[in-house]
């Protein structure tokens, strides 16, 4: 599925290069770690909605985003491959 950016978020949107794009996304990964030892004191029950998937609770939403990062990864190997660059990491 495509989605487009909502409205109040277009403004902070730009095209940033292969490179760029699995740094932010790797530094974004690294935030994420003090996040997965607070996951046992979360309440299961306590949800947030997601625009697609429902409502969501705190397990559900880490496990969300770290199956959202990869599949991105895999959207730019898959554009490195097609525009023959030469890596993808520094």
């Amino acid at each position: 599925m495509k989605f487009k950016v909502p409205k109040q978020f277009e403004s902070r949107v730009r095209k940033i290069s292969i490179a760029e794009a699995i740094k932010l996304m790797d530094e974004f990964e690294q935030k994420l770690v003090p996040y997965t030892n607070k996951l046992n004191a979360a309440v299961a029950t306590q949800k947030a909605a997601h625009p697609k998937l429902g409502y969501l609770n705190a397990a559900q939403w880490l496990r969300f985003i770290e199956i959202h990062l990869k599949h991105h990864l895999k959207q730019l190997q898959r554009i490195d491959k097609q525009d023959n660059f030469t890596s993808l990491r520094p």
